[in-house]
Formats: structure tokens, sequence, C-alpha cells
């Protein structure tokens, strides 16, 4: 999965300070979506894993916001879906800041989450949100027939209809 802003390489930086897991902030690219990787199937394959291990539980398996311990009555994070977290709004090291150093009820995960993983799991997320806002239009016209019929224009099979799910400020 390469091409458009949804991978790079880590050219770009913000200077200054030092991040809450000790790294330069001169380490983080700048840019929307500037990866200091390409975005393989192994790198989304274990932002995954990362991801259902450390954000499932809040943010839910599709990023909607409605992860189990919503349903235990914590208070609900915001969905992934949001149009204020989407490529072009919320750049990729806005995600890598909130992952190290925690944001509003979320924890600081630098101690647990190795850098590379995080990338990863922001990798990941880019790729649940096309996924939820991905239409039959989307998909290569030789693997349409898989879709189970849907019209052009339409969501792809299984989907929430955009994905946008509920969730107030962060903060």
């Amino acid at each position: 999965m390469t091409g458009g802003n949804f991978t790079g390489s880590g050219a770009g930086a913000t200077a200054g300070s030092q991040g809450g897991d000790g790294s330069n902030r001169a380490d983080i690219p700048s840019g929307a979506d500037v990866f200091p990787f390409p975005i393989t199937e192994e790198v989304l394959n274990r932002g995954q894993e990362r991801f259902n291990a450390y954000c499932a539980m809040c943010h839910g398996m599709t990023g909607a916001g409605d992860g189990m311990i919503v349903r235990r009555g914590f208070r609900k994070p915001p969905s992934l879906h949001e149009d204020r977290l989407q490529a072009g709004a919320a750049a990729a090291p806005h995600y890598f800041d909130v992952i190290t150093n925690g944001w509003g009820a979320m924890p600081a995960y630098a101690d647990l989450v190795p850098v590379e993983d995080r990338w990863k799991i922001i990798a990941y997320i880019r790729a649940l949100q096309l996924s939820q806002r991905a239409t039959v239009d989307d998909v290569p016209a030789e693997k349409r027939g898989q879709l189970g019929g849907a019209a052009p224009g339409a969501p792809a099979a299984g989907q929430q209809g955009g994905g946008h799910g509920e969730g107030g400020p962060h903060r």
C-alpha cells in the first residue's frame, strides 16, 4: 500500500524539543502523513497487532470509539473517523505525539510502545480510516464481483456507511 500522501520517507522535521520518550522532536517527520519507512503489508499487519493490543480496548476494533471500556461505562474516546482526525486534518506526527505523550484521558505509551511500532500503529489507523470511507469505486474493477453486487458509489460490503462514529473533543 504505497502512494499518495499515505507513505513517505522521513524527510522534513519539526525542530525543537524532546519527546516524552526522550527522542528529539527533530526525529519526527513533519507534513501530512510522511512516514519514516515505506508502508507495506508487513507494516500494516504489525500496526494492526499493536493497535489491537493497545488501542482497541478504548477506540474499538474499527476505530469508531466503541471499545470494551466504553461498554463498561468509561469515557468514550473520539472516533478516529471524525473529519478532524483524518489525513490532511491531523497529520501523522500528531498521532505520534498523542501515542507518545498521551492526550486527555489517554495515557502516554512511550514506555510501552517502541517508536517504530508507534509509526506502524499510525499507518494502520490510516488504513482503518480509508477502509471506513471506501466506496465500490475504490475497489479495482476486477475485484468488484467479490463485493456481492454493491452499486458504484455505495459503501463497500460490511461497512458502516462512512464510518463516522460519535466522539467529542479528546482533551
